[in-house]
């Protein structure tokens, strides 16, 4: 088992813009699904609505042209609360590095308010979505440059500002990634609390304070997660998809499917062909 199942890795295809620019959508009350993290220094942009993103388990809430920066190695996960609308920038670290932020040692503050940077980060959109500009590398590594210094100069946490290493947090974010790479199987609390090193009673109380529910109910958003993903692939059956999932019971899927999206499984899947 690969207890690094929630790290996400990440290719930049181009050495001289070593850069990737999602542009996200999210629908009232969806999230992104899963919680992740990378060594890679992740800037979003938020352009309209409102969400709740989470970063090492601290909800943070935002509205339009609010920017998160999501620290190298740092937990999290994006909560839509009406329609949303946002740019994820993820800049390479070894980029970082090389011109002298060392994003395992330097962290920014989670929640930036800045027009100035802002702008930088449109300026950035604007370039890297035109493949006609001249030096469109050159140009994407400065504007990038500029953003990472402002945001050195001004949003650098102090030593007392960082979050303190946490037995219970990192025995948490082990319990997560045994239910990602797990999810297929029948997990118990006897099993997590193992893998976590954190008693089963500290754990179940300790995921909740966290996480925001229920280990049972992660488990369970989990395995509807991964259900919708082979749902919209349209190449198996229901109860294979629930036997796939780490349901036995067809029914019993159906059942928590619905609980968890509004639909049965078949509405689901017929929804996606309109």
């Amino acid at each position: 088992m690969d207890i690094n199942d929630i790290y996400e890795h990440i290719s930049f295809k181009n050495a001289e813009a070593p850069f990737i620019l999602h542009d996200f959508s999210l629908g009232q009350n969806r999230s992104l699904g899963r919680h992740n993290w990378h060594e890679n220094l992740e800037v979003l942009y938020f352009v309209s609505g409102s969400a709740i993103v989470t970063c090492n388990f601290q909800e943070i809430h935002v509205s339009p042209r609010d920017i998160v920066v999501i620290n190298s190695n740092t937990l999290h996960n994006i909560y839509a609360k009406s329609a949303v609308h946002y740019y994820c920038l993820i800049i390479d670290r070894a980029f970082c590095i090389s011109n002298y932020i060392n994003t395992s040692d330097v962290h920014f503050d989670a929640l930036v308010q800045d027009d100035e940077i802002v702008a930088l980060v449109e300026q950035f959109v604007d370039e890297y979505r035109n493949s006609n500009f001249i030096c469109r590398s050159q140009l994407l590594r400065s504007t990038a440059l500029r953003i990472l210094a402002l945001l050195k100069g001004r949003y650098t946490q102090t030593e007392s500002q960082k979050e303190p290493h946490s037995p219970v947090f990192s025995g948490v974010k082990k319990a997560l990634n045994y239910i990602h790479s797990q999810s297929h199987t029948k997990i118990t609390l006897d099993d997590l609390s193992k893998f976590s090193g954190l008693s089963k009673f500290y754990l179940a109380r300790e995921f909740r304070n966290l996480v925001g529910c229920t280990i049972v109910e992660y488990i369970n958003q989990v395995r509807c997660e991964n259900a919708k993903r082979m749902l919209q692939e349209d190449q198996m059956s229901i109860a294979a998809i629930a036997a796939s999932c780490g349901y036995p019971n067809p029914s019993y899927f159906t059942q928590i499917f619905f609980r968890n999206t509004g639909l049965h499984p078949s509405q689901y899947k017929k929804q996606l062909k309109y």
